[in-house]
């Protein structure tokens, strides 16, 4: 009887970043609770730079760049 292959992308593969599961879940922790702020602080500033009559465009677009990321698979 053959084994399985073995595919390219083990399943273990965030774990060559950290040293145990646990490890890897308080550093996605860590990350998690950073991202929201740096959203915020994004909005407020852009809310400060852009005239009143394009600020939903700039929200748009703010929206669009903190997303954009995540679609492409560049998490």
């Amino acid at each position: 009887m053959t084994e399985p292959a073995q595919s390219a992308c083990p399943r273990s593969a965030p774990l060559l970043v950290a040293a145990s599961p646990l490890e890897l879940g308080c550093r996605l922790a860590l990350t998690g609770a950073a991202i929201p702020p740096i959203m915020v602080l994004c909005t407020v500033l852009a809310e400060g730079a852009v005239h009143r009559s394009v600020l939903t465009q700039a929200f748009a677009w703010l929206n669009s760049a903190m997303t954009a990321p995540g679609h492409r698979g560049l998490r």
